[in-house]
């Protein structure tokens, strides 16, 4: 039922668990929630974002804001800032390995609940 689902949303948002420190970080923001998952749907598809486009993705707040936080989560060590091998002018974004596995234990938690 959607009834259902939408339970299991409202419980993902307030899930206060203090081992997903990485996920804490993303629920800070308004934007964060929704970056967390465009970028592992991408991990999980194989493929990476560039750090460009994703500011291009994220409407709600401004590019200043979004650069900050993407920066923040790089100096954290959230978030892998990299060069391809193919073209080295870009860089792109991927999930620390803590990061994924956080992330499935969230989705996890969230999904059995």
């Amino acid at each position: 039922m959607l009834i259902d689902r939408i339970s299991k949303l409202e419980f993902a948002f307030k899930l206060n668990e203090k081992s997903l420190i990485m996920i804490h970080f993303f629920k800070q923001k308004p934007f964060g929630i929704y970056m967390l998952i465009i970028i592992m749907k991408k991990f999980y598809l194989g493929k990476y974002f560039e750090k460009e486009k994703l500011k291009d993705l994220i409407f709600t707040s401004s590019r200043t804001t979004i650069s900050n936080f993407i920066s923040e989560a790089i100096d954290k060590k959230i978030l892998i800032l990299s060069k391809p091998e193919n073209d080295k002018r870009k860089r792109i974004l991927k999930p620390s390995d803590q990061l994924i596995d956080e992330f499935e234990e969230w989705v996890n938690i969230v999904s059995n609940k």
